[in-house]
């Protein structure tokens, strides 16, 4: 991931959006304050109110405008005349995309907020995580209300292969976590499991479903349900929609486990917070090719003083992280050919944009 970083920066998004994102960050706080509780609307809010960088929303948005009724023609006619925010503005997503940005931002939210308990997380983004702040028992009951209040949000999409596709992100997600904390058990008693565990192929295929399952889907499904919004949309740009979330979110994730060894302290945790927890990533599966050691310290479960700090200073020894970030740059320029049949337009340039920006972020 060498270059100019944020060459793109996500700056061009919004003048291609408007003010559609901050829409709907309105919505999702209001339908999270709607309710009697104050304790749920306060810790609904807690990390909604100060979202990241809203990539999902924003993805959701882009594929709404890309693949827009007319777009073949219409987008055409934008991109040569100009490429500016007021000629985007012409090609304007539905009421009704706006409502699954929101809703995947809720699922999104509500797995922040299960995943801090389940990971006993002290920090999220640099502040005090949710299960300190409020305890277990409320963090996961909030998680939960957001769960029960995106279903009706589903429902008022008026379509059923959308609204099919809702619970199957949140049973991927869910999947996922389970097989992450399967992997980390097996991670850390490796002695006591069979040698295959250690082969290399295994290992990454069972990596790349993981993070598809944990990322991956969300990405993937929601991107897929953007395009269906749109009536007599053809089924090669449904799939290539999903196919672009699918490779988009897994280069994604991947660069977040590459960032667990390398980012800076705005990621609010740990350096090796992932190998901490017997976590097997990209970075460590290279590093495990080449190093001896660093398998011998996954066999003793990190029993002995300093085993975590040495496995960490192995894999910065090794080709693992250039390696990782070449996958990652792989799975990136995969969602770019993706949606390379697709006419110009100023969202698809975002697109293709985006897929960039993902190998170069630092946080």
């Amino acid at each position: 991931m060498t270059g100019e970083l944020d060459t793109f920066s996500l700056k061009a998004i919004p003048s291609i959006l408007g003010e559609e994102v901050q829409a709907v960050q309105r919505s999702l706080l209001d339908t999270i304050q709607s309710t009697s509780s104050k304790m749920l609307a306060e810790l609904g809010t807690y990390y909604a109110a100060r979202p990241s960088k809203q990539m999902r929303p924003r993805l959701i948005l882009l594929l709404a405008k890309a693949t827009g009724s007319g777009y073949f023609f219409l987008n055409i006619l934008i991109y040569f005349m100009t490429l500016s925010a007021s000629a985007s503005k012409d090609n304007q997503v539905s009421m009704k995309h706006t409502q699954l940005a929101q809703i995947v931002e809720m699922i999104h939210v509500a797995s922040l907020l299960h995943d801090d308990v389940l990971d006993n997380a002290a920090t999220r983004r640099g502040e005090t995580s949710a299960p300190v702040k409020y305890g277990n028992k409320s963090t996961i009951l909030t998680g939960d209300f957001l769960l029960a209040k995106l279903m009706s949000l589903a429902v008022s999409l008026e379509s059923w292969e959308v609204a099919q596709e809702i619970p199957g992100i949140i049973g991927d997600l869910i999947e996922g976590e389970m097989r992450q904390a399967e992997g980390a058990l097996k991670a850390l008693r490796i002695d006591t499991f069979p040698i295959q565990i250690l082969d290399h192929d295994v290992l990454w295929a069972d990596y790349v479903q993981r993070i598809y399952l944990k990322t991956g889907t969300l990405f993937a499904r929601s991107a897929k349900c953007s395009v269906l919004l749109h009536k007599n949309v053809s089924s090669d740009v449904v799939k290539a929609a999903y196919e672009y979330g699918r490779n988009l979110g897994i280069a994604f994730q991947i660069v977040d486990d590459i960032l667990d060894f390398t980012g800076d302290d705005t990621l609010g945790k740990p350096h090796g917070n992932d190998i901490r927890e017997g976590i097997i990533t990209a970075p460590v599966l290279f590093a495990m090719k080449e190093s001896p050691e660093i398998r011998a310290l996954f066999a003793r479960g990190f029993s002995q003083p300093n085993d975590i700090d040495k496995a960490i200073c192995i894999i910065h020894s090794t080709q693992a992280i250039h390696r990782s970030e070449e996958v990652a740059m792989q799975y990136a320029k995969q969602a770019q050919d993706s949606i390379s049949a697709w006419e110009p337009s100023p969202a698809k340039c975002a697109l293709e944009e985006l897929t960039r920006w993902i190998t170069m972020r630092k946080h």
